[in-house]
């Protein structure tokens, strides 16, 4: 659901604003989210044996409770200077900082011609394709649990989330179409290994209720090889009816001189009338093929169910119930994170939450 913000126009006079006599006021947007939920979940049958199973444990989670100050400067001409800065403030007392997790930050200039930032910023695919998820972020029930972090499993960063170091493009959106492009530098070269540098991009199109993305990703490896995903995204919307959505990767890495190969896909649905809503989806992945781990069973599957109320346009209920399947050599975990999850446990959790935007 879209915060509803406060916006607060003032005349800041920091750093170089405090010499641009020109500048005009800047309006200054103060917003974020409170969010957290109490699960019970549990992961059992690992193939170590019951010593390595994790009982049922009883939690507060965060849910990505996060503080965001974002600005605007008109700079004529069409054009414009505009910033986001964002902390992590977890409710559960783990501690939060700006910039780190799953917080974004970044400064860009913008007009007719699209958007530049440089910063911290989510990858074009993620973000063309998160839509499709019918949970929020950091809950049991979202996909992330076997989505987008597949390439883990072939020794290569996952293809949603962020990206640091990155130069960012943003087209506009010109009869449904919108173009994002990513440069993410590795800025970890050293005398025996190679910068792992990351290229992004991303093309979506929106016509009524549909909404279709396509995304690549390409890494270099540090020694050699490169790591690529390729993924495809698809959203519908029926009025007065429900939201289908799918996704599907294809992943492949050959840092090691030999081509890895993974594959994941989703489908999901959720269902609105009024203040209500019903939720379900299913995730699973093709496990490691070619290598040592195509002998072993790396496949994981994911499916949550629940039910959402709206109380406000701010302020969202939820329920939730979701199972995480494990082969015996795979340890995926949920997004909101048991740990220590050992190879070939099964996750199971049941979720009550809560998320405020203001």
């Amino acid at each position: 659901m879209a915060a509803h913000y406060k916006k607060i126009a003032a005349a800041i006079g920091i750093g170089g604003l405090a010499l641009a006599g020109a500048a005009q006021a800047q309006g200054v947007t103060i917003s974020g989210r409170i969010a957290a939920q109490i699960d019970s979940v549990s992961a059992r049958g690992a193939t170590a044996g019951s010593s390595a199973d994790i009982d049922r444990e009883t939690r507060v989670t965060d849910v990505a409770s996060r503080i965001r100050f974002s600005g605007t400067e008109d700079l004529g001409g069409g054009n414009r200077a505009f910033f986001w800065v964002e902390g992590n403030t977890p409710v559960n007392g783990e501690g939060g900082l700006f910039g780190t997790g799953g917080a974004e930050t970044y400064v860009g200039l913008g007009g007719g011609w699209g958007d530049v930032m440089l910063g911290k910023r989510h990858r074009p695919f993620y973000i063309s394709s998160l839509s499709a998820d019918p949970w929020d972020i950091l809950t049991l029930g979202s996909i992330d649990a076997v989505v987008y972090v597949a390439p883990l499993k072939l020794g290569a960063p996952p293809s949603g989330f962020q990206a640091t170091n990155s130069i960012n493009y943003w087209s506009p959106v010109i009869n449904g179409l919108r173009l994002r492009a990513q440069y993410s530098a590795g800025e970890n070269e050293t005398p025996t290994t190679r910068a792992t540098d990351e290229y992004s991009l991303a093309g979506t199109y929106d016509v009524g209720g549909l909404h279709t993305a396509l995304g690549y990703r390409y890494q270099k490896g540090a020694l050699r090889g490169s790591g690529q995903s390729l993924g495809l995204a698809a959203t519908y919307a029926i009025a007065g009816g429900p939201k289908l959505g799918a996704i599907y990767e294809d992943h492949k890495a050959d840092y090691t001189g030999r081509e890895l190969k993974i594959s994941d896909w989703a489908l999901t649905a959720s269902w609105p009338f009024g203040a209500h809503e019903l939720r379900a989806n299913y995730a699973r992945d093709s496990g490691v093929k070619n290598g040592p781990l195509s002998s072993s069973d790396t496949r994981s599957s994911h499916w949550a169910f629940g039910y959402a109320y709206h109380a406000s346009k701010r302020t969202e209920l939820y329920a939730q119930y979701a199972h995480l399947t494990n082969g015996a050599a795979a340890s995926n975990d949920f997004d909101a994170a048991v740990g220590n999850v050992a190879a070939g446990a099964d996750l199971k959790g049941f979720a009550l939450g809560m998320i405020h935007y203001y």
